[in-house]
C-alpha cells in the first residue's frame, strides 16, 4: 500500500480532536507528498524538470517614474534572465517601425485597439522572441500555445510547434528530446488582423503538468537587446528631466502639490534646494536646477521661497508629538528599511536617505503626509500604508530627529517670487495657486535640429544628459501595456518588499539593520513565519478587480491581517499594474472561471475540512472563523479565495505549490499521475477535486 493510501484509510478524527488531527495529518500528508514524489523520481530514473525558483486602449510610460527601470548589464558580458523581442507592424518591411524590447516571459497580450510598440499605431503586428532556454536534465519536453494568432516556435534549431490555437484551447506539439544545458530558442508570433492579440507558451514533460516557461530559464546574452536597454534608458532620462511636463502637458502635475508648501516645508530647506535640488535630497525626478550660486540666483532662490511660504499657515508647535520607539517599531515593521536606510546611515546605496527629512518637514506636517503621501504627490512612488493618526506621529516622531536646524534663508519679496514662479513655467510639473503651465512645442514635433544640445538652454537651468539629443527625442510617451507595467514594478520598488524571479527582495536584504527595533517575538507566533508574496507570478495569479482594489486601497479587509506588514496603496498606477501584469503574462484581462456548480459545493467542503479531506482548515480560516491550527504560516481566508485568484493559477498551485514558490510551506498533495489520497472522490483525480473546493469557495462570497 503507497503513503498516499496509507493516509487515506486513516480514520476520521472526531470533531473534539479536530486540531490536534488538522496538525497531524498536515504534517503527514507534507511527508507522504514528499514520499510519493521520492518514489516517482526513483522508479523514472531519478528524471525531474526544470527548477523552478522560489484609461482603456492607452498606456502611458511617462505616467510614472522610470529611473532603474532599466535591467542592469552583466558586468562580464554574461547572460541576463529574461528575452529579447522586436515587435513591429504585420505590414512593415525589413526593420521599418521595428522597436527591441525586452520580456520576462515568452508571453504577451495586447487588447484590441492599444498599441503594441511605441513607435507604430495599434493594428496587426509581428513580434520575434530570441534567446535560449535551459534544461537541467536531458529530458522529453512538449510545448503548448494559448492564446491567438499564429505561433512558430523554434528550439535548438528545430521547429516544434507551429499554427493556430483552436478557440479557448491549446496547440500541443509532439515530444521533444532536449538536451541538459542552455539552447537556443525562438519564437515567432504573428498577431490575427483583429480582436485581442494573446500568447502564451508553456512546457510538459511526462512528471510535469502543462505550466508557463519560468522566467528563471529564460536567458538573453548581455550583448542582445542593446537597443532595447538604450531605449529604456533614454525613457528613464526623459522622466527623470521631465521633459514631458512642459511638451505633453496633458498628463497633468506630477510633482508635489505646492499650494500649501509654506505649511509643510522649512523655508532654510526650500531655499536650499532651489539652490541645488541634487544635494538636498535623492529623487527619482530630477528638479531642474533653476537658480545659480551667485547673489543674482540667491536673491530669486530667496523670492521663490517667500513666495511659497505663503502658502498655507504652518502648523504649531517646533515638535511632533509622537512615540518615537513605536515609530521606530514601525519603521522596521512596514519594511522602510527596504527603500530607506536608518536614520543615520551613512551609505545609502541604491536606497533613498532620510537624513534631510528632519530638515525638510515642518513636524506636524510629517505625520500628515505619512498618512496619505499622495495626496501631496499623486505620482510618488511613497507607499500609502493607512496609518492611523497615532501611528504617522509616532513614525514622524522617529524620522525627526534632533539636529542642527538649516540656516534661515535671506529676505524675499514674495510677489517678485510669484513672478518668478509663473515665469519658469513651474505649474507644469506643481499644482500651484495663479499660475499657467508654460506653452511649448508637442514633444512629437521636436527635431535634433531645432534643439541645443544642451537640452533647453542647459545649466543652470535644466540638468544634462549623458545621452544623445537624438535618443531622447526618440522616447514617445504611448507605449504598450506591458512594458508600462515593467516600468511601474521598477520605479515603485516593488522589490522592496516583494521576491520576484531569482531576486531576493531588499527588505530582506537589510532587515538586519533595524532587527533592534523590533520587540520580542510573541511566544503565541514563535513558529510561526511572517511571509510576503512572491511578485513572480503575480499577473496571472490574481483577478483584475482585486489587483486594481489592492493597488486603489478600496478593499475593505485586509488579506492578511495578522502579519504587521502591510500592502500599501498607489492609486495613481493602479490601472496600469493592473492592465499591464495582465499582458506581461498573456493572460486576459478578464479570468474565467467555471459556472457556479452547486452540487460540488459540499464535496468540496468535505475536502477542505480536517475530518473527511485534506485538513485546509487547519492553516486558513472560513469566512472569519479562525483556522484550527497553523502550522508554520498562516494561510488566507478561503472566503476571499474566488475574489482573489484566477482559476487556472488556482488549480496549477494546488497541483504543485513548490513549483511556483520554493519557499511556501503548503504541502503538495498530488502524486506525478494527478492523483491525491481520496481515490474514492472522483477517483482521486485531483483537477476535479480541486474544482469541487472553488465551487465551495464560491458559495463564501
Amino acid at each position: 500500500m503507497t503513503v498516499l493510501r496509507l493516509l487515506h484509510v486513516l480514520p476520521a478524527a472526531p470533531l473534539h480532536r479536530a486540531r490536534a488531527a488538522a496538525r497531524a495529518r498536515g504534517r503527514a500528508f507534507a511527508a507522504a507528498s514528499f514520499l510519493a514524489v521520492a518514489a516517482a523520481a526513483w522508479s523514472s530514473g531519478a528524471r525531474s524538470a526544470a527548477p523552478e525558483p522560489a484609461p482603456e486602449g492607452r498606456a502611458t510610460a511617462l505616467s510614472w517614474p522610470v529611473v532603474g527601470s532599466a535591467p542592469a548589464e552583466a558586468a562580464d558580458g554574461g547572460p541576463e534572465h529574461g528575452l529579447t523581442v522586436a515587435i513591429q507592424p504585420a505590414d512593415a518591411q525589413g526593420d521599418e517601425r521595428r522597436e527591441v524590447g525586452l520580456v520576462r516571459l515568452l508571453a504577451l497580450a495586447v487588447p484590441a485597439g492599444t498599441r503594441f510598440s511605441s513607435l507604430a499605431e495599434p493594428g496587426p503586428f509581428r513580434a520575434v522572441f530570441t534567446g535560449e532556454i535551459e534544461f537541467e536534465v536531458r529530458d522529453r519536453f512538449t510545448f503548448h500555445f494559448e492564446g491567438t494568432g499564429e505561433l512558430k516556435l523554434e528550439v535548438a534549431g528545430k521547429v516544434v510547434l507551429e499554427g493556430r490555437a483552436p478557440d479557448g484551447g491549446r496547440l500541443t506539439s509532439s515530444p521533444v528530446r532536449l538536451a541538459k544545458g542552455r539552447n537556443a530558442i525562438r519564437a515567432e508570433y504573428r498577431s490575427p488582423d483583429a480582436g485581442d492579440a494573446r500568447l502564451r507558451v508553456l512546457w510538459s514533460t511526462a512528471e510535469l503538468p502543462p505550466e508557463p516557461i519560468p522566467p528563471q530559464v529564460l536567458f538573453r546574452h548581455a550583448g542582445e537587446g542593446g537597443d532595447a536597454v538604450r531605449a529604456r534608458r533614454a525613457r528613464a532620462e526623459v522622466e527623470r528631466l521631465q521633459c514631458m511636463q512642459c511638451h505633453a502637458p496633458a498628463r497633468g502635475p506630477r510633482a508635489p502639490d505646492l499650494r500649501a508648501a509654506g505649511e509643510r516645508l522649512a523655508p532654510g530647506f526650500v531655499f536650499a534646494w532651489l539652490l541645488d535640488p541634487v544635494r538636498q535630497g535623492r529623487a527619482p525626478r530630477q528638479m531642474p536646477h533653476f537658480f545659480a550660486a551667485d547673489p543674482t540666483g540667491r536673491q530669486q532662490a530667496a523670492d521663490v521661497t517667500a513666495f511659497l511660504a505663503t502658502s498655507g499657515t504652518p502648523s504649531e508647535g517646533s515638535t511632533v508629538r509622537g512615540d518615537a520607539a513605536m515609530g521606530g517599531r514601525l519603521f522596521a515593521e512596514l519594511g522602510c528599511v527596504g527603500c530607506h536606510p536608518r536614520p543615520g546611515t551613512k551609505d545609502a546605496g541604491e536606497r533613498v536617505a532620510l537624513d534631510h527629512v528632519a530638515h525638510k518637514w515642518r513636524p506636524n506636517a510629517l505625520a500628515s503626509y505619512l498618512r496619505a503621501p499622495q495626496h501631496v504627490d499623486p505620482a510618488a512612488a511613497m507607499p500609502d500604508f493607512a496609518l492611523s493618526e497615532a501611528e504617522a506621529a509616532a513614525l514622524a516622531a522617529f524620522l525627526l530627529r534632533e539636529v542642527e536646524p538649516m540656516p534661515a534663508p535671506p529676505e524675499g519679496d514674495a510677489a517678485r517670487g510669484a513672478e518668478l514662479v509663473e515665469r519658469l513655467g513651474c505649474a507644469a510639473c506643481h499644482a500651484l495657486p495663479e499660475a499657467n503651465a508654460p506653452q511649448a512645442p508637442p514633444w512629437s514635433e521636436l527635431r535634433p535640429r531645432e534643439a541645443a544640445d544642451d537640452l533647453c538652454g542647459g545649466p543652470p537651468r535644466y540638468p544634462t544628459s549623458e545621452l544623445p539629443l537624438a535618443e531622447l527625442l526618440a522616447v514617445r510617451a504611448d507605449v504598450p501595456w506591458f512594458e508600462a507595467a515593467e516600468a511601474a514594478v521598477a520605479s515603485l520598488r516593488c522589490a522592496a518588499c516583494h521576491a520576484r524571479d531569482a531576486d531576493t527582495d531588499a527588505w530582506s536584504r537589510h532587515a538586519g539593520e533595524v532587527a533592534d527595533l523590533l520587540p520580542p517575538r510573541d511566544p503565541a507566533h514563535a513558529g510561526l513565519e511572517p511571509s510576503r508574496p512572491s511578485l513572480t507570478w503575480a499577473g496571472e495569479k490574481l483577478t483584475a478587480s482585486w489587483l486594481r482594489g489592492l493597488l486603489t486601497g478600496t478593499h475593505g479587509k485586509r488579506a492578511r491581517p495578522w502579519l504587521a506588514a502591510r500592502m500599501p496603496a498607489f492609486p495613481a498606477h493602479a490601472e496600469v499594474l493592473t492592465r499591464g501584469l495582465a499582458c506581461a503574462h498573456g493572460v486576459p484581462l478578464e479570468s474565467e472561471a467555471p459556472a457556479p456548480a452547486d452540487e460540488l459545493a459540499p464535496i468540496g467542503a468535505d475536502l477542505v475540512s480536517a475530518e473527511k479531506g485534506f485538513a485546509c482548515v487547519a492553516c486558513h480560516g472560513v469566512a472569519g472563523k479562525p483556522p484550527l491550527q497553523v502550522f508554520e504560516v498562516q494561510g488566507i481566508d478561503f472566503a476571499l479565495a474566488a475574489q482573489r485568484l484566477r482559476y487556472d493559477f488556482f488549480q496549477r498551485w494546488m497541483h504543485n505549490p513548490q513549483r511556483i514558490d520554493p519557499s511556501s510551506k503548503m504541502p503538495r498533495y498530488v502524486d506525478p499521475r494527478g492523483k491525491t489520497a481520496f481515490v474514492t472522490v472522483f477517483g482521486g483525480d485531483a483537477q476535479q477535486q480541486f474544482a469541487a473546493m472553488w465551487a465551495w469557495f464560491a458559495t463564501l462570497r
